[in-house]
């Protein structure tokens, strides 16, 4: 039998070895690839990665459509389904004879090999069910939750040396207080921040922002054309092409200008910049900016180097104190110090809890930033609305559809433990 694997983390690959019954055609690393390559190939089964595709699963369940066509088996690998769009999603994959789901932590040979050669004729709901055992009822009061969804009056906040949690803010703000965010990355290394928006290999062949500057011919429409837009998300992402300059002649280029013309189209204007000190580039951004998010790991020498940065920028380049707030990235209570050492010791810090599955997202293609949900979620709602950027959000409606995203159920009567 014919096997096509679309799985895009070379982890995942080589945990997967198929037998003599078993031949490889092709490996591919995202799902419009192998849509097409369907089109040229023929091919018994489908070894797919869910996490290449968005939480609605659009290029998912046209896959699947094309699969049933073809009559070809499609065998799904995926971490444990959480939400409750997940489970939607899952049951939609199902009524298109998409039978086999296997979750990451139980990938092996064995139990590939047996999907493989016995393809389920139905689906087992075991696996939404192992889902909604673990959820609990909870006594939710909805004012609460509403007073997180944020309103922002356009706001320029700057995130230091922590791409990912640039990306992610930027996402939640987009998908979850339906605002316009503008997210730029001036970090003239390779921050990675494509990455973390899913975005690779999408930025060839855009204008250079910078010439527009030059030229006078700045506009919202020319300036969102240098950008990648996130799908579904009112997120647009200007990663500036650095490469193509000296040092020397970028930190001479009009950033200031840039920032002023974003902070006056959009509610909200991200930046990320390098977390070097000494970075002419970087402190023209953190000159230019109302808040600064310096990121910091659960232990005390990273909150020791956290505050001397803030020290040391304060008195080399004057950028007062009161801009600067700490954020704990990744924070683990198993194995960090306690939240209590932090609190009382910095002003105005919030935490970002780890996730196992944001390490995962990490050996993918796919985006955590756009899929994130749960306890993630509210922390970066709490984030958002604790340093004064936000105001309550007033409508009902709204408040109505985000108090069922949170609690993730039609209900509104559960979440997951």
């Amino acid at each position: 039998m014919k096997v096509i694997l679309a799985t895009g983390s070379p982890e995942i690959d080589k945990r997967i070895q198929l037998s003599e019954n078993h031949t490889l055609v092709d490996n591919v690393g995202d799902l419009t690839e192998l849509m097409d390559l369907l089109n040229y190939i023929s091919v018994d089964i489908l070894i797919v990665n869910m996490l290449l595709d968005d939480a609605e699963g659009e290029l998912l369940i046209r896959l699947s459509n094309t699969a049933l066509d073809k009559n070809i088996k499609i065998v799904l690998l995926t971490d444990k389904i959480e939400s409750y769009a997940e489970r939607i999603l899952v049951s939609k994959l199902a009524n298109l004879s998409v039978h086999a789901f296997i979750t990451f932590e139980k990938l092996n040979n064995k139990v590939l090999e047996n999907v493989l050669s016995f393809y389920p004729e139905k689906f087992d709901f075991c696996l939404l069910a192992e889902t909604i055992i673990k959820e609990k009822p909870v006594t939710v009061k909805e004012e609460k939750i509403i007073e997180r969804i944020v309103n922002f009056h356009n706001k320029v906040i700057t995130v230091v040396g922590n791409a990912e949690l640039a990306a992610e803010l930027a996402a939640v703000a987009g998908r979850h207080c339906d605002k316009n965010v503008m997210l730029m990355d001036f970090d003239f290394f390779d921050s990675g921040m494509d990455a973390a928006l899913g975005i690779e290999n999408q930025l060839e062949d855009l204008p250079d922002v910078f010439e527009l500057i030059d030229n006078g011919s700045l506009d919202r429409m020319k300036l969102e054309q240098c950008c990648i837009k996130l799908n579904k998300l009112n997120v647009f992402s200007l990663i500036p092409k650095f490469s193509q300059y000296k040092y020397s002649e970028l930190i001479n280029k009009p950033i200031s200008q840039l920032i002023d013309f974003a902070y006056k189209n959009y509610d909200l204007t991200l930046l990320h910049v390098n977390g070097s000190c000494l970075d002419l580039c970087a402190i023209s951004v953190l000159q230019n900016t109302d808040h600064i998010l310096v990121t910091m790991h659960g232990d005390r020498i990273s909150r020791r180097q956290a505050e001397n940065y803030t020290i040391y920028m304060r008195d080399n380049h004057r950028i007062g104190q009161d801009k600067f707030h700490f954020v704990l990235f990744e924070y683990n209570e198993k194995t960090d110090a306690l939240l209590g050492y932090f609190n009382a010791n910095l002003p105005r810090m919030a935490s970002i809890s780890y996730s196992e599955k944001r390490c995962r997202f990490r050996n993918s293609k796919a985006s955590y930033a756009r899929r994130i949900n749960g306890r993630n979620l509210e922390e970066y709602l709490k984030l958002l609305g604790t340093f004064n950027i936000s105001e309550s959000h007033k409508d009902n409606n709204k408040s109505k559809i985000f108090l069922k995203k949170i609690l993730g159920g039609k209900n509104g009567k559960k979440v997951s433990n």
